[in-house]
C-alpha cells in the first residue's frame, strides 16, 4: 500500500508507509502543524449547547479532576415532548447557563458523536473510516485551564487527538495489557511508573495513540479543546465470538454431560469433543461464511450507528420537506417560539423560530431549511429530525 491510497490518513499523520511501518498498533506518533486546526470549535459545541436538545449523559457528561459530576446538577427533567431516547439512560436535557457555571469552576465537557453535529468531522471520519476499513466516530472534550479532564486511563479503541483549541499535555505510559479491548482505569497499579513520553498539543498537532497506552490530559493557561477520533477496528475475537454464537444452533453441543461425571476422568474426552464440534462448525461455515462474517462487522462499524427514529418513522432520508402535524399549533414566534400539541406546550428551540413561522402559515419547510441561515444546515436538520420523531413535525406528504 502506499500514501496515495490513504489521504485522509495523510492529512492526520503524514507520511503513511512510515506510520504503518513504525507505530500503527505500537506507538504514538506526533504530527504538527496541520489543516487540521478548524475541524472543530468552541463556535460549534456553543450552537448545539444552544439549541436546547443537548441530552445527558448520551450526549453530554461533566467531570471535574476526573470524577463525574452528578448530572441533575445541569440538566432538567424531560418536560417537553420529544423522542423517549433522549432520556433512555435516566438523564435530562443539558441547561446551558448551569454547564457553563460548572465549567467556570474547573469542570470539562466531553461531547459524544461529535460526527453527527459538525459536517466537518463526519466528513473526516467518513473518509478515514472508509480508507481503514474500520468505522470511525468522535468526541470532543473542552477543558478549563491548567485542568484535568479525566483520570488516567486508556482505551480499547486506536484514537488520533486533534487538537483545535488552546494546547493540553499528554502524557503517555506504554502498555501492561497488549492490546485490550475494554476502557480501564489503572491509576492503582501505575503510581510507580512516570510516563514514557510526553507530547504538547497545540491548535493544528495531531497525536496517534494507540489503544493500551495509559494517559493523563492536561490542558494549560487557556480553555482547550481537542477532538479524538476513535477507529472502532474489528479484531479477531469478533470472528470468533461470531462463529461461536452459531456453535448454539448444533443440536449435539446442547447435550448435557453424563450423570454424576468425574471432571478427571471426563476432560481428555470433553476436550476432544469440543475440538470436533468446533472443526464441524467450521467445515460448515467455510470461507464464504467467514466472508459473510467479515462483511456484516465491517458494515456495523461503517454505516453510522443505528437509524435514528426520523428514519424508522418517516421512511425518509437527506433534506426532506416537513410539515406541522394537524395536533400541533404554533400560538406565538415573536419574541419566544411558542408551539403547542394536544394541550401541552413543546419546548422548541427558538432557533427554529424562522421555519415554524412558515410552517405556521401552512407552508412546507425543508429540514435544513428550519432555522435561519447563520445557524450549521445539519444542525437544522438534526432538531428538525428530532421533531419528526416527536410527533410535531411529519414528513410533507405522509399520511
Amino acid at each position: 500500500m502506499t500514501r496515495t491510497a490513504f489521504p485522509t490518513l495523510a492529512r492526520l499523520v503524514g507520511d503513511t508507509d512510515e506510520f504503518f511501518d513504525a507505530h500503527f498498533d505500537r506507538e504514538p506518533h506526533f504530527n504538527g502543524g496541520t489543516d487540521l486546526a478548524t475541524l472543530a470549535s468552541l463556535a460549534d459545541f456553543d450552537a448545539l449547547l444552544e439549541s436546547g436538545w443537548l441530552a445527558a449523559p448520551t450526549m453530554c457528561a461533566m467531570y471535574r479532576n476526573g470524577i463525574p459530576i452528578d448530572r441533575d446538577r445541569y440538566t432538567q427533567g424531560p418536560t417537553r415532548v420529544e423522542p423517549e431516547e433522549f432520556d433512555r439512560d435516566g438523564g435530562g436535557l443539558v441547561v446551558p447557563d448551569a454547564v457553563l457555571e460548572l465549567f467556570d469552576a474547573g469542570a470539562s465537557v466531553r461531547l459524544r458523536r461529535a460526527e453527527m453535529q459538525v459536517p466537518r468531522v463526519r466528513e473526516l471520519c467518513a473518509g478515514l473510516g472508509r480508507e481503514l476499513g474500520h468505522g470511525v466516530r468522535a468526541n470532543t472534550y473542552i477543558t478549563p485551564p491548567n485542568s484535568v479532564g479525566l483520570t488516567p486511563h486508556y482505551d480499547g479503541r486506536d484514537v488520533f487527538v486533534v487538537q483545535t483549541e488552546g494546547s493540553k499535555r499528554w502524557e503517555l505510559t506504554s502498555p501492561e495489557i497488549p492490546m485490550p479491548l475494554l476502557m480501564f482505569n489503572p491509576a492503582n497499579r501505575r503510581q510507580d511508573r512516570g510516563p514514557d513520553v510526553v507530547f504538547t498539543l497545540t491548535p493544528g498537532d495531531i497525536l496517534y495513540v494507540p489503544r493500551g497506552w495509559t494517559h493523563t490530559v492536561t490542558s494549560l493557561g487557556q480553555t482547550s479543546m481537542h477532538l479524538t477520533l476513535a477507529v472502532r477496528r474489528t479484531v479477531h475475537y469478533h470472528v470468533a465470538m461470531e462463529l461461536l454464537e452459531r456453535l448454539i444452533e448444533r443440536p449435539s453441543i446442547r447435550g448435557g454431560l453424563p450423570v454424576g461425571y468425574d471432571p478427571g476422568e471426563t476432560a481428555e474426552s470433553e476436550l476432544e469433543f469440543i475440538r470436533a464440534e468446533i472443526n464441524a462448525l467450521l467445515d460448515e461455515v467455510g470461507a464464504d461464511g467467514v466472508e459473510r462474517i467479515l462483511t456484516q462487522l465491517r458494515d456495523s462499524t461503517l454505516d453510522g450507528g443505528p437509524k435514528t427514529r426520523f428514519t424508522e418513522r418517516a421512511g425518509a432520508a437527506g433534506n426532506e420537506l416537513v410539515a406541522l402535524d394537524p395536533s400541533v399549533v404554533v400560538e406565538a414566534v415573536q419574541p419566544d417560539l411558542r408551539v403547542v400539541m394536544g394541550g401541552r406546550v413543546v419546548d422548541v428551540p427558538d432557533l427554529l423560530a424562522p421555519g415554524f413561522e412558515l410552517l405556521a402559515a401552512g407552508e412546507h419547510v425543508a429540514l435544513d431549511d428550519l432555522a435561519d441561515e447563520s445557524v450549521d444546515p445539519v444542525l437544522s436538520r438534526t432538531l428538525g429530525e428530532r421533531l419528526v420523531a416527536a410527533g410535531v413535525l411529519r414528513v410533507a406528504g405522509a399520511a
